[in-house]
């Protein structure tokens, strides 16, 4: 059975055991809540990680016991994010970085990276394409807001390029071969599906594993259909999002928050 939050913290304890020792974790605002998701504070200190920042503690300053531990940095690629890290890698903080990057790098970027590590500090390197929130087993988002721009105009190719990225990073972490279907009629599914399509096809481990099971990937208009989100499941966390609302899988009520995790169920 596929299983996506299972997947997202499989993929992240396979992140933290690729080396042994003490770790620093640096994230940005978008892996923050992926990671919050996915893992829970316990989990993460079992796997020695023993302090959680975001990318604008590289501009902070801090004592040797802090520089003493291995810095794994999990990211999306984008041109801020690369701009603080090779600023950091430049004038290293760490004796040793290891770099994880949610989505595909573009050999420019790649380059970059490369030369901005004059110290040699670099200790491993990898696309993990864990790009979005694993909500339930069943359920991940990717955190857009709002499409409407897109729906305006599917031309839109940053709209298009983060829903790619995302789709691509559910699939790979499911380990799964995508059977890619979309609807005719919509003039938005037709660029997304098509787009997914070439990402699986220029992949080579899609290529050339054997062992993978096959999964549908059915991509559709949610203006085909605006009758769904009026109607109220008989399901508890549709009923508790509708009278509290559910924000990376944290309820507030009052004053108190509680953590809604399908792990525990």
């Amino acid at each position: 059975m596929m299983d996506i939050q299972e997947a997202a913290f499989n993929y992240l304890t396979h992140i933290f055991k690729t080396e042994s020792s003490p770790k620093l974790l640096i994230l940005d605002k978008q892996t923050m809540d992926f990671i919050s998701v996915a893992i829970t504070k316990t989990e993460i200190l079992k796997n020695e990680v023993f302090l959680v920042e975001t990318l604008d503690f590289f501009r902070k300053p801090h004592g040797p016991d802090v520089a003493s531990l291995t810095c794994y940095c999990l990211i999306r690629p984008t041109p801020d994010n690369i701009d603080l890290l090779c600023e950091e890698l430049k004038n290293p903080k760490f004796t040793k970085y290891c770099l994880f990057f949610t989505a595909m790098l573009g050999d420019q970027t790649f380059r970059r990276i490369a030369s901005s590590d004059v110290h040699s500090s670099i200790e491993l390197f990898q696309e993990v394409y864990l790009d979005f929130s694993s909500l339930g087993r069943k359920l991940f988002s990717l955190n857009l807001p709002d499409i409407t721009a897109f729906r305006m105009d599917p031309s839109s190719t940053s709209c298009i390029d983060r829903i790619l990225e995302g789709l691509f990073g559910v699939i790979s972490s499911l380990n799964v071969k995508p059977i890619i279907r979309y609807d005719l009629n919509s003039n938005v599914t037709k660029p997304i599906a098509l787009g997914l399509q070439q990402m699986v096809q220029n992949n080579k481990e899609f290529n050339s594993a054997k062992s993978m099971d096959n999964a549908c990937v059915l991509i559709l208009d949610r203006r085909n259909d605006p009758a769904t989100p009026l109607m109220h499941f008989f399901h508890f966390f549709s009923a508790i999002h509708d009278l509290f609302t559910i924000s990376n899988n944290i309820v507030k009520i009052g004053k108190n928050e509680y953590i809604i995790d399908e792990r525990l169920y």
